[in-house]
């Protein structure tokens, strides 16, 4: 296993996409999290045999220089060995030309993922069309055994308006409840959540 924890500048210029991998857990947290596992991705082999993954990626520093939203799910949809997927996200921008990177993210999620963990911004709560979408789908995620959905990520630690945080809490029971109405066979993970630092 591997945990990156407030990585920054990691060199990936003497790895290879030939070499043989035995990983198969990685944990990235914070500072450019989803650029490593793009850098990961692309300029190394050590992904293809990942089964476990958890990025958290919620203090802004993602997505600035070499990569874009777009980048993230598209290395992401490679890893077609990753049984667990545990992502906790903040949209990277107000701006709206990004508004669409947690929306679509779902589309972009490895094949073969049996347990989901997603934690993301309250703001997300209005815009679950592709989310549904995607559940309704019997063959998106058809291996999903347990999902966790929350939407609960704040910036930096800010506190989340009380009328926002009960209007996402409300989303995201009723997005779990017609979750299970679509895939009854699936377990619903109730746990509780844990505050996300981002300092």
């Amino acid at each position: 296993s591997l945990k990156l924890d407030y990585c920054c500048g990691l060199s990936f210029d003497l790895c290879t996409r030939d070499s043989p991998s035995k990983l198969k857990q990685l944990t990235i947290i914070e500072n450019d999290a989803c650029d490593h596992f793009i850098k990961f991705q692309e300029k190394t082999s050590l992904l293809n045999h990942l089964t476990e993954l958890k990025i958290q990626s919620t203090n802004g520093c993602d997505f600035s220089y070499q990569y874009d939203e777009e980048c993230f799910g598209k290395a992401l949809i490679q890893c077609h060995s990753i049984k667990s997927l545990n992502l906790i996200m903040r949209d990277s921008s107000d701006d709206d030309s990004k508004k669409n990177y947690l929306i679509e993210l779902p589309v972009f999620f490895p094949p073969h993922v049996e347990v989901l963990r997603f934690r993301g911004p309250p703001t997300l709560a209005n815009h679950l069309s592709v989310w549904y979408k995607c559940i309704s789908d019997p063959k998106w995620l058809p291996n999903l055994k347990s999902i966790q959905f929350c939407l609960d990520v704040s910036h930096r630690d800010k506190e989340i308006p009380s009328d926002i945080a009960k209007l996402a809490h409300e989303q995201s029971t009723q997005f779990l409840k017609d979750f299970k109405s679509f895939r009854p066979s699936v377990t619903i993970l109730d746990e509780e959540a844990i505050p996300v630092s981002t300092t």
